[in-house]
């Protein structure tokens, strides 16, 4: 595998007066390089150091972090972190659930607004759409309630006879499959309004339950590191299969065609099963004994799975490493995006982190200009170096070539690893000298930017327009009981060009 490489674009134009505010007038894109697959960060972070702009920084207050961002989706942020997440069936909506306070936000991707929010009364467990639309979705609470809504909100809550840790809805038979932790999966029948005969799992207690939507095959994970599958036309008969894996189970996910299935252990491996054979057809690690929180598969044939560092993504035919990238906070959930290249991720921030991988598909349609915004940032790679908007890296042989020492300690050059930035105007002027650099370039520079500023100040103040004071014409009738003082005043006050007639 190829070492991972980090390079970082802009991705809008804007001139700059003052090198100080450089971080804040541009909104940058990361992309990084693993295996020769590039990972496009689209809801990065700042990418200069924290100490570079300041000043600036105090001078625009809050509005500093505005400068900073791509919004692909309006409001996509929580107030503390973001949890779960799940796409429709219809690939219209997008449901994320954060704190605090708990809430779960309703995001439609045709207008890439937020529709609606749920206020929760707990962090929900696990979540699900019901419908293809946004019309049903359900919530697991670990105070033993499950909770539903419709686009009007809250619909009612269910009481849950014991805790449950995760939940699978069975389309066909309208039924809700509850991992609880009393040694069995609870039945809740939502065309039936109850509780039915509950699937009974032995002294094992289950943390995660899935379903095949080819076969219908429910597929339980235990804390004891198995898997057991079953019949849900029978409940009462005991496990169809059983397989071992040796660690607690923390993820399961079933492929389109239901005969593939993705199992997340705790020790931080990915067995990937044929249900048709009782051992691992691949095995995956991650390689730091952290639990799996997402396992999914890419209708391009690739495994994704994901665990509090960053997500890995194989080839699920040959089995070989495909790329891997990694989130700057603690990692909670990824939700790949249908047929595109587009991946969600929840994380322990307040931004819902959004990355493109070009090789798993294109941008959805709602999302076609970011492969414009790859292709402008394909365009500014310069020299394999790092661009930012309106800054040029330069090495210290670069300042000696130059003879640019003089500005080393001025605020015109930012220290930044074994370098410094430079605007590119003065840069510029320096480079196409052949003298090098003069105090009279620096001044010059230093004089045409501040010309520049005090007219952009002009152009934006307005002057007050002062109203005129009306004037009443009975106001200003002369009668018998002015004296000759008052008289004369209003006479002259009638003369007044902006008297009213």
């Amino acid at each position: 595998m190829k070492s991972a490489q980090c390079i970082i674009f802009s991705t809008k134009s804007r001139s700059c007066l003052f090198p100080q505010n450089q971080n804040l007038l541009m909104t940058r894109v990361i992309a990084t390089t693993v295996n020769g697959i590039k990972t496009f960060h689209i809801t990065a972070e700042k990418a200069t150091p924290d100490y570079y702009g300041q000043r600036a920084n105090r001078k625009i207050g809050t509005h500093a972090s505005l400068k900073n961002k791509v919004e692909l989706i309006a409001e996509f942020e929580f107030s503390g972190s973001s949890r779960n997440i799940d796409v429709t069936s219809d690939g219209m909506t997008l449901a994320v659930s954060g704190e605090y306070p708990p809430v779960i936000k309703i995001f439609d991707l045709v207008d890439l607004s937020q529709v609606t929010l749920y206020s929760l009364k707990g962090m929900p467990s696990h979540f699900q759409f019901l419908s293809d639309d946004w019309a049903k979705l359900v919530s697991l609470r670990p105070d033993r309630k499950l909770d539903f809504y419709n686009k009007g909100g809250d619909l009612f809550s269910v009481p849950l006879p014991f805790r449950c840790r995760h939940f699978a809805y069975a389309k066909p038979t309208a039924n809700l499959f509850l991992a609880s932790e009393e040694s069995q999966l609870l039945r809740l029948n939502l065309e039936l309004g109850q509780f039915i005969e509950s699937v009974h799992t032995g002294p094992k207690v289950a943390n995660k339950v899935c379903i095949s939507e080819e076969y219908q095959i429910i597929c339980a994970g235990f804390e004891t590191g198995e898997i057991e599958f079953y019949d849900p036309r029978d409940a009462s008969r005991a496990a169809v299969a059983s397989v071992d894996l040796g660690s607690e189970i923390t993820q399961l996910a079933f492929d389109k065609s239901g005969l593939k299935l993705a199992v997340g252990l705790a020790n931080g491996t990915v067995p990937l099963m044929d249900i048709r054979n009782s051992n691992p057809v691949f095995t995956y690690s991650h390689r730091n004994n952290s639990p799996i929180n997402t396992v999914c598969f890419h209708p391009s044939g690739k495994l994704l799975s994901s665990d509090k560092r960053g997500c890995r993504i194989y080839d699920v035919d040959t089995g070989n490493f495909f790329t891997s990238f990694e989130t700057k906070a603690a990692l909670n959930q990824i939700c790949p995006y249908q047929n595109s290249g587009l991946i969600f991720g929840t994380v322990e921030t307040e931004r819902v982190q959004v990355m493109l991988i070009p090789e798993l598909g294109p941008a959805p349609r709602w999302a076609s200009f970011l492969d414009n915004v790859i292709t402008d940032v394909e365009e500014e790679k310069e020299n394999g170096t790092e661009i930012f908007q309106d800054m040029k890296f330069i090495t210290r042989e670069e300042i000696e070539k130059f003879d640019m020492h003089h500005l080393i300690k001025s605020s015109v050059l930012k220290p930044y690893m074994h370098g410094f930035f430079i605007p590119r105007e003065l840069y510029r002027l320096i480079t196409d000298k052949s003298g090098g650099a003069t105090d009279g370039d620096y001044q010059k520079w230093v004089k045409n930017i501040r010309t520049i500023r005090d007219e952009q100040k002009q152009q934006t103040k307005i002057a007050p327009e002062r109203k005129q004071k009306k004037r009443d014409q009975g106001d200003l009738e002369i009668t018998d009981y002015d004296s000759k003082r008052q008289a004369k005043k209003k006479k002259l006050a009638q003369q007044d060009p902006y008297y009213k007639e």
